[in-house]
């Protein structure tokens, strides 16, 4: 399995960190629109740590991805309590709440895991890189 992980502060700037960081790692044979879904839910999921995680100041917003075969998993932790996820999330409006509602509709898979702090992770398949 091929694999990257990185840790941020928790501010306003965490996502844009975190997709240049997912951008630097992602496999060359990697098409366009997978790249584009992946960057989208990863800037939604680190943006609701930031956001709503009421971790410590100090808590880290935690990025890893790893890909084994045609599967991209991607785990975004943060020390915040956790949450109950709706049983199908959907969006809330012009405010914002599209975050699961986007995993929802991307991603080939989804879940949360609170055993320390908030783990809400997807796997993306994609096609086989060639040759």
């Amino acid at each position: 399995m091929n694999h990257f992980s990185a840790q941020f502060a928790s501010s306003l700037e965490t996502p844009t960190l975190a997709r240049r960081q997912l951008d630097r790692w992602l496999p060359a044979w990697l098409e366009e629109g997978d790249r584009g879904a992946l960057r989208l839910l990863v800037s939604e999921l680190v943006t609701n740590c930031v956001r709503h995680a009421k971790a410590s100041a100090d808590a880290p917003v935690e990025l890893a991805v790893g890909v084994a075969g045609r599967t991209i998993r991607v785990e975004v932790h943060d020390g915040g309590a956790g949450f109950t996820p709706p049983g199908r999330p959907r969006p809330r409006g012009s405010g914002g709440g599209y975050g699961l509602y986007l995993v929802e509709r991307l991603a080939s898979r989804w879940g949360v895991d609170t055993g320390a702090g908030t783990r809400v992770w997807f796997e993306l398949d994609v096609p086989q890189a060639a040759g």
